[in-house]
């Protein structure tokens, strides 16, 4: 691939300030609290935690909760959030984590999509796994890569067009638009730009961001191979066993 990676909407304050405007994680959110209840969890990291929101609800309903992020514009947003102080944050990525005994490790928002490389990607869960105690979950979702558009050159329709872009408003109430060029594809590699454009100022910022698309089958020997054994795969956030068809991969792994 040819096509130069900045990752600008996780590291560029001006559009980190419209994440959580962009990414509400409504549905996303309620299973993976529904699923902390189920496990009867009550230590949880959060890998990848962004701008707190899944982690500060976790701390909200009384979880000891540990949140490790890399980007230090979205970690900023995060520890001003209503229940912050109540969170253990580290700057940091999942090679970052210590022995915590944990009893569930989570990476929502697609995270395991951008740990590109196959040795980092394996450091990292088996990172994961020495952060938890005996018996412990990683939950984490990925797209399933069969029935993603962008292998035919297509752009994926739940992402917004230029010529139908998603509309936000800024931390001042102006308005700016938001849509997804994907750019290249190779294998199970896409890149893609995102667009911001600020429509008083006429001004666009755009992040090159770059996606991995393992297969099941893939992460499943991975995560046997450091450590884990799959106890369940969702296909949905509607608890749906998966299937061919699914849109999600979402993993319930268990520290053996």
């Amino acid at each position: 691939m040819t096509s130069k990676t900045d990752f600008a909407e996780y590291s560029n304050s001006k559009i980190v300030s419209l994440y959580d405007s962009l990414n509400t994680l409504t549905v996303e959110k309620d299973f993976y609290l529904e699923l902390a209840k189920k496990l009867k969890v009550s230590k949880v990291v959060d890998i990848g935690a962004g701008t707190g929101l899944l982690t500060n609800e976790l701390a909200a309903k009384g979880y000891e909760v540990i949140g490790i992020e890399p980007f230090e514009e979205m970690l900023k947003i995060a520890q001003k959030s209503q229940y912050a102080d109540r969170v253990k944050w580290i700057h940091g990525d999942a090679l970052k984590l210590q022995k915590f005994d944990a009893d569930l490790a989570l990476m929502t928002t697609h995270v395991a999509q951008f740990l590109l490389d196959d040795q980092y990607w394996l450091n990292c869960l088996e990172a994961i796994c020495n952060s938890l105690k005996q018996g412990g979950h990683l939950v984490f979702e990925t797209r399933n890569p069969e029935v993603q558009p962008w292998f035919n050159n297509k752009i994926h329709s739940d992402w917004p067009t230029q010529t139908n872009p998603r509309i936000v408003s800024d931390a001042e109430g102006k308005l700016v638009h938001w849509w997804v060029t994907p750019l290249e594809i190779n294998g199970n590699r896409v890149i893609y730009k995102l667009h911001y454009f600020f429509v008083e100022s006429k001004e666009e910022i755009t992040s090159i961001n770059e996606l991995i698309f393992r297969s099941k089958e893939e992460i499943t020997n991975d995560l046997e191979k450091s450590g884990f054994v799959v106890d369940k795969i969702y296909g949905n956030w509607d608890w749906s066993e998966a299937n061919e068809d699914s849109p999600e991969f979402i993993f319930v792994a268990r520290k053996i």
